[in-house]
């Protein structure tokens, strides 16, 4: 769908509950599509969203959004 998911990540953490999750997206714009196409969805709404609580702190979450350097290996 335009989304890329990284399948190498780091592996050294000194805790156990961290978890690095990379997508990566052609644009904005279409960083924006993916998002609203899946989090506006029925699907994610009705049955997705109704599980997130039991299966992740949101408070815990901490995001970080990056742009890779002209050079990067992620672009």
């Amino acid at each position: 769908m335009g989304s890329k998911v990284a399948q190498r990540v780091h592996q050294g953490w000194a805790l156990e509950s961290v978890y690095v999750w990379i997508r990566r997206f052609e644009s904005e714009a279409e960083r924006k599509r993916l998002y609203d196409l899946v989090y506006q969805s029925d699907y994610w709404k009705n049955e997705i969203s109704p599980k997130v609580p039991t299966l992740i702190d949101r408070e815990q979450i901490k995001v970080t959004r990056l742009v890779a350097t002209p050079h990067s290996v992620i672009q």
